[in-house]
């Protein structure tokens, strides 16, 4: 089965349209991506958006980027990144967000391929966090099985 994966990664949302981040409008950037990418939504299984979502962290930046996603609620996943805040999100996302205790995560299969999104943000830190409770929700989810994976990880994780 041939699976088709968008990723948007770094949105850096501020709930204020107006607000530059280093002299970008992210949320204008945002919207020219997301245009860009509207004839791909019948063709694509899934859109991916992962790390920093917002960068004020307010729950009104969640609701606008859930407005720009709308066309793609269905299809979409969620991961965060060290500038957002999961219980923000939940009540935003919680149709499109699975929980594994305090972490917003994703585990599906489509087709013969099995798509794994594994939260390792450390909130305060801009380093992940890949501990006990992450190894054995992945070892839970990567066990045998006839599935293809790829793996969503919100940071890369320090050798």
């Amino acid at each position: 089965m041939l699976l088709r994966l968008i990723q948007i990664t770094d949105c850096h949302l501020f709930a204020d349209p107006a607000t530059l981040l280093k002299g970008i409008g992210t949320r204008e950037l945002l919207e020219k991506v997301l245009n860009a990418l509207r004839s791909e939504l019948p063709r694509a299984e899934r859109l991916i958006v992962t790390g920093d979502l917002t960068h004020d962290e307010r729950v009104e930046t969640y609701q606008v980027l859930r407005d720009l996603l709308a066309d793609w609620l269905p299809k979409l996943r969620l991961l965060p990144g060290n500038h957002d805040d999961r219980a923000l999100m939940r009540p935003v996302f919680g149709d499109v967000i699975q929980a594994a205790g305090p972490r917003n995560v994703f585990a599906e299969t489509l087709g013969s391929w099995r798509l794994l999104g594994l939260d390792t943000q450390s909130p305060g830190y801009l380093s992940a966090e890949f501990g006990v409770e992450q190894l054995s929700w992945l070892e839970h989810h990567l066990a045998p099985s006839a599935h293809h994976t790829t793996s969503y990880i919100t940071h890369p994780i320090p050798r």
